[in-house]
């Protein structure tokens, strides 16, 4: 980068305005327009040009000093030095020199304007601005680029120092994308039809009969590569796939996790056939650097690749992000890359066995290890699921309803040994968890296989239905119930767990008698909801509809006792609610919460007047309140308050109908409300 001596630079004398530079100026420049009027000289033995800028209003403003590799600008308007980084366009915004047209903003004399020329070696009509824009910026992103080398560093001299990966393309091929390796058949109705496998290319044949038919989405093993695949009719789309892996390699002191990515792509060789190639490519874009600091303590360091800040050059740069991940462990290198270190015993490979196909989140794993050793715990007793759920999606563990302090796995889980010994049994997760956790609230043994049969019927909220279920004695019967009346289909018991609880709850709101099994699990359970959602649906009617003759009666009485005509001004009127349509028409129209009044309206705990325009008396404006002698609210649209006009109008309304309310000797029988 070229280095401007701005001693040198300063001791230049300062431009000044004299008669040659006003006649040039006012030959150029229109009068109407505000643009850098500027002359141009060299520094003396330098290759570098000097801009002096000028303004109708103020004279001489700026110089730039442009050199082929950097810039800078000195502020003529102080009398002391004072130093710009900006480029020419940061400077026609300090000086208001900023219209939206075609014309160029740096006018130059005839002598300024072939020097300035000679000096950028000018062979076009480009405008003198966008010249020593484009220079600059050229400048700028130079500068910009050296400054984050110099920010990236320390980052770039670790990972030069990385060792090299191991032979991977198979690995991420099978088990980081292996979810993407297909064998694609021509669906037949022969005995034998073809199939074409997307991972060794070779042809396959494959029994079409009626058992054993292949179907779509099928795990099978390729008869050629031996490979796991998955089946697909030549006629799906075939989806660009992706996935992530992580291997750890020793590193200095400590270890390294290097984390890829491997994309597929696929191409057709024609549309008929079922000839589809793959293309897999992969990446590395982080790495976590775990290592033993000067204190001992062991710390890491987090990488990733990509671009840095605004810079459009890709580099490695540490970051304090920690991704939460999930990715498949390259097994081979992992206890190599661990041994002597305080993870060497943390099981994460036990947990990838243990999970198969899926991904873990080793990042997190590795970095909530030694506060968390019950991970170990965990995955050394077959916790696998249950694991993997505590590390869940996130930045944190998940371990609400934990006993992280615990010095037994059953003191952590806060369940008995035998619990745990089931659970293991099961690869139970979370959600069975918490289902022996309700066992041992309600002072019972969990028992194991009634556990299972909740989660795999019920699923994810079983603990909620196993609590309600122990609250009417029937814990052992309900999972049955639900495989009975769903027919033993597992897609519909999820629609049967809610319609169940669904007429639970209207049965409540009715009053049956729960604590009879007929009630409670009756026999045909669709008939009984459909049965009980009828009879609150005639109630609800009728209730609404004493509810409105109560209304009716009620508004027909106030319009005797209360005149609006004493309300109303040359702008507003007031109007009385004649139904519950009425208000729930208001708060539907104004956005509040005036519809949910009407059972107090209609037992006179309140009384509730509608503000009306003159002119516009049937559209809603704004919602009185009335009560205790006062005006408790007065709200328009979105509940805004009441201000100005309207809010003396109201005070009006209230003086009327405290007059009103004591003529009639609170005839209204309006309810005092504290």
């Amino acid at each position: 980068m070229q280095k401007l001596d701005k001693k040198k630079l300063r001791s230049i004398p300062r431009p000044t305005v004299d008669e040659k530079i006003k006649a040039a100026a006012k030959k150029i420049l229109t009068p109407k327009k505000e643009y850098f009027f500027a002359t141009a000289a060299k520094v003396p033995r330098t290759d570098i040009l000097i801009l002096n800028l000028y303004t109708k209003k103020k004279g001489a403003v700026y110089r730039v000093f442009l050199g082929r590799e950097n810039y800078i600008t000195q502020d003529l308007t102080v009398t002391n030095t004072k130093w710009l980084t900006g480029d020419i366009f940061s400077l026609c915004y300090r000086e208001d020199i900023w219209t939206w047209r075609d014309d160029d903003y740096l006018i130059l004399d005839d002598e300024s304007q072939k020097l300035f020329d000679d000096w950028f070696k000018r062979n076009d009509n480009e405008r003198n601005v966008l010249l020593v824009e484009e220079l600059q910026e050229k400048i700028r992103a130079v500068k910009l680029e050296e400054r984050y080398d110099r920010e990236v560093e320390e980052a770039a001299k670790i990972n030069s120092g990385m060792p090299k990966l191991p032979k991977i393309e198979t690995w991420v091929q099978d088990v980081v994308l292996g979810k993407y390796n297909f064998l694609i058949y021509e669906p037949s109705d022969r005995v034998k039809t073809r199939g074409y496998c997307t991972i060794c290319h070779n042809y396959v044949e494959l029994d079409n009969r009626k058992d054993r038919k292949p179907r779509r989405d099928k795990k099978m093993i390729c008869p050629k590569c031996h490979r796991k695949v998955i089946l697909k009719p030549k006629c799906a789309a075939l989806e660009q796939g992706y996935g992530n892996g992580v291997v750890f390699q020793k590193f200095k002191d400590g270890f390294v996790q290097r984390y890829i990515v491997g994309y597929r792509d696929w191409f057709r060789h024609s549309v008929k056939g079922i000839e589809v190639d793959a293309r897999t490519t992969y990446s590395e874009n982080m790495r976590i650097y775990v290592y033993k600091s000067e204190s001992g303590e062991w710390k890491y360091k987090i990488f990733y690749y990509g671009m840095y800040k605004t810079s459009h050059k890709e580099r490695w740069y540490e970051t304090d992000y920690l991704s939460p991940r999930s990715a498949m462990l390259y097994m081979r290198t992992f206890k190599h890359a661990v041994k002597g270190t305080p993870y060497q015993y943390c099981g994460l490979d036990i947990l990838q066995k243990g999970l198969g196909d899926s991904p873990i989140a080793s990042a997190k794993y590795i970095d909530k290890y030694r506060e968390c050793r019950f991970l170990e715990y965990m995955v050394k007793r077959g916790l696998y699921r249950l694991t993997q759920d505590f590390l869940g999606d996130y930045f944190y563990l998940n371990v609400s309803g934990l006993n992280v302090d615990g010095r037994s796995l059953a003191e952590v889980l806060k369940i008995s040994k035998q619990d745990v010994k089931n659970l293991a049994k099961q690869n139970g997760g979370r959600k069975e968890l918490e289902l022996y956790w309700v066992f041992r609230e309600h002072g019972k043994s969990a028992d194991p296989e009634l556990v299972k049969e909740y989660f795999d019927v019920i699923g994810y909220n079983a603990d909620e239905y196993l609590e309600v279920a122990f609250e009417h004695h029937i814990e052992s019967k309900l999972p049955g119930y639900f495989r009975k009346m769903a027919k033993g289909n597992p897609k519909h018991f999820k629609n049967i767990a809610d319609m169940w609880r669904d007429y639970l709850r209207i049965s409540a709101e009715l009053h049956f008698p729960l604590d009879d099994n007929y009630y409670l699990m009756p026999p045909d359970l669709k008939k009984a909801h459909n049965r009980v959602v009828k009879i609150k649906l005639e109630r609800d009617k009728q209730r609404e509809k004493e509810r409105n003759r109560r209304m009716t009666a009620l508004i027909s009485k106030l319009k005797s006792e209360i005149d609006t005509s004493r309300m109303s001004t040359k702008k507003y009127i007031v109007v009385l609610p004649t139904s519950a349509d009425d208000l729930i028409n208001e708060g539907e129209h104004n956005h509040n919460c005036v519809g949910t009044y009407v059972e107090r309206v209609a037992k006179k705990e309140t009384l509730i007047l509608f503000i009306r325009k003159r002119d516009d008396p049937k559209t809603p404006f704004y919602t009185l309140e009335w009560n205790n002698g006062r005006v408790i609210q007065c709200r328009g649209k979105y509940n805004v308050n009441a201000e100005g006009g309207i809010r003396e109008f109201a005070d009006k309304i209230s003086r009327i109908l405290r007059a009103q309310e004591e003529e009639n000797d609170n005839a209204w029988n309006i309810s005092k409300v504290g």
